[in-house]
């Protein structure tokens, strides 16, 4: 069985548990892993994250497990694949067999007709119905706390209408699952739900012509001679068809490394285009951007309209005990210590959760005998893939704030770093669109200092 045959076999089964079918990186998952290469080399070729290739190989190992009955994985794939061509070849259950070259496709209409929408299903009675959703839209995980954006948000997208919605913060801080368990409650408020996750680095023509375009509508056939700005215009019309509600997750990831924050990879200026017709035309969708970093438009189309709001997402507080609690600590009354130490971010706590819980039995107390903070090699990992997206003089401001040992105004930072006033100004700038810095009001003026587990990591 041959590349093709797997991935065509391969197709059919996702599309018969989701309706969907493979996306690019799917189709790059699944001949990767044919070829016997690495989740890493995967991610290296898609220009997307290792752990984002992860992540998504697994969603996929458990579609096609649940779909044939027998478990995939990585190390099984091509075998598992084979045996379910074999047994439906077998079978005497399955009718109106075609034979294409080596392998068998079943026109059963659990397979589909993929000259009709792949977003309609049939009902038992042979009439279509709509399906709404586009896209890989996570599974809803247990949610903690966070019932003031929730309603937040649906006031902004259900009441006010809004066009763009901007949810930033650190990685892991619970984008994702916010706006997941947001669908629970507004999923039936509008025509389509469109997920589009950004993890791998999509120019915009790619991202108009495979991504944004087919989900809005996946009969259309888009002529190749179109400009940027007409594919832009041609998705602002389908905009105002129906009420869509399309997230764009991992927005960062058009942003290029190295430089301030919101400056567009090379092919990808033209996002900046597009948010702005999203903003100025009248429509009744709505896009949520879920990113690390605050796009620069974003505060520039803001205004007084209302129509462009942000949501910058910070500790859970309190709500993180349930966190703890799930991962089984004791010592409750340490518990608060630790959520303020890791910042409440849910993904930091389960990691060092984890590691209480594998080291002393799941007591807190243990943990700060030996040093108040720490850090495990999963979340180094994480902080340094946001460290490493800065530029040079992000770098070096974090540097010289992570050394003082009190908040520092604009005049001592001058001093400190050497850098002038004009570059000062907009490293702090960028420094706050990536929420890694915090900033106070103080008789004398604005104060500047870091998370405190961003302080151990700079001074690791």
């Amino acid at each position: 069985m041959d590349i093709a045959e797997v991935l065509k076999i391969a197709d059919d089964l996702v599309f018969e548990s989701t309706s969907k079918y493979l996306d690019n990186l799917q189709k790059s998952i699944v001949q990767g892993v044919y070829e016997g290469k690495k989740y890493s080399k995967i991610a290296e070729e898609s220009n997307c994250s290792e752990g984002h290739v992860t992540d998504m190989a697994s969603n996929l190992w458990k579609t096609l497990s649940d779909t044939i009955g027998e478990k995939v994985s990585k190390s099984n794939l091509k075998s598992a694949i084979e045996r379910h061509q074999f047994s439906i070849n077998s079978s005497h259950h399955w009718k109106d067999v075609t034979q294409i070259g080596n392998v068998n496709f079943c026109s059963d209409s659990k397979n589909g007709d993929r000259s009709e929408d792949p977003n309609n299903i049939k009902s038992n009675n042979g009439s279509v119905k709509v399906k709404k959703d586009v896209g890989n839209i996570p599974d809803l995980f247990p949610f903690y706390g966070r019932d003031s954006e929730l309603n937040q948000l649906k006031q902004w997208v259900v009441t006010e209408h809004c066009r763009i919605v901007t949810i930033f913060g650190m990685s892991g801080i619970g984008k994702t699952a916010l706006v997941r368990q947001l669908l629970e409650g507004i999923g039936d408020e509008f025509d389509r739900v469109i997920w589009l996750n950004l993890g791998c680095q999509r120019s915009i023509v790619e991202f108009l012509d495979k991504d944004l375009l087919p989900s809005l509508s996946p009969d259309l056939r888009i002529d190749p001679n179109l400009d940027v700005a007409a594919k832009i215009s041609l998705s602002i019309e389908h905009l105002q068809k129906q009420r869509h509600l399309v997230i764009l997750d991992d927005f960062h990831q058009v942003f290029s490394n190295g430089q301030l924050a919101g400056t567009y990879a090379e092919g990808c200026e033209d996002y900046g285009l597009l948010l702005k017709r999203i903003k100025e035309s009248n429509h009744q969708s709505c896009v949520l951007l879920l990113s690390w970093d605050k796009p620069r438009e974003i505060d520039l189309l803001e205004g007084k309209s209302k129509l462009v709001q942000i949501l910058q997402l910070n500790s859970l507080g309190e709500s993180a005990k349930e966190i703890l609690k799930d991962k089984d600590l004791t010592e409750e009354s340490k518990w608060m210590d630790l959520i303020n130490h890791y910042q409440g971010n849910p993904l930091w706590l389960k990691i060092v959760a984890t590691m209480v819980k594998d080291l002393f039995g799941g007591r807190v107390g243990e943990l700060a005998k030996y040093e108040t903070l720490i850090l495990p090699d999963d979340l180094r990992s994480i902080l340094k893939s946001q460290f490493d997206r800065l530029s040079e003089l992000e770098k070096q401001l974090m540097l010289s704030i992570a050394n003082q040992p009190q908040p520092v105004s604009i005049p001592q930072l001058i001093e400190l770093t050497q850098i002038s006033p004009p570059d000062l100004f907009n490293v702090l700038q960028s420094l706050g669109r990536r929420a890694s810095i915090e900033k106070q009001e103080s008789a004398t003026g604005t104060l500047f200092s870091l998370q405190i587990i961003l302080k151990k990591f700079m001074n690791c």
